[in-house]
């Protein structure tokens, strides 16, 4: 799968079959056009002739630590 540069990089097939499968996939790893990498959640988004892809929400990948 090429490149999109929405997200800066590619599609795994796992994700694809979740966003066809649900309606909607967390995708990690991404890259703005500013160089951050963040994960979000995306949802397809019916316009009418096209389908697109819409950002919902950012998802926050830092892992707490509970004490213990």
């Amino acid at each position: 799968y090429g490149q999109d540069k929405r997200i800066g990089r590619s599609y795994t097939p796992a994700e694809i079959r979740e966003l066809l499968s649900t309606g909607k996939v967390i995708l990690k790893n991404c890259t703005s056009s500013k160089g951050k990498k963040y994960s979000a959640v995306f949802v397809l988004e019916d316009a009418g002739q096209y389908v697109n892809l819409r950002l919902v929400e950012f998802v926050n990948d830092k892992k707490r630590r509970t004490a213990g």
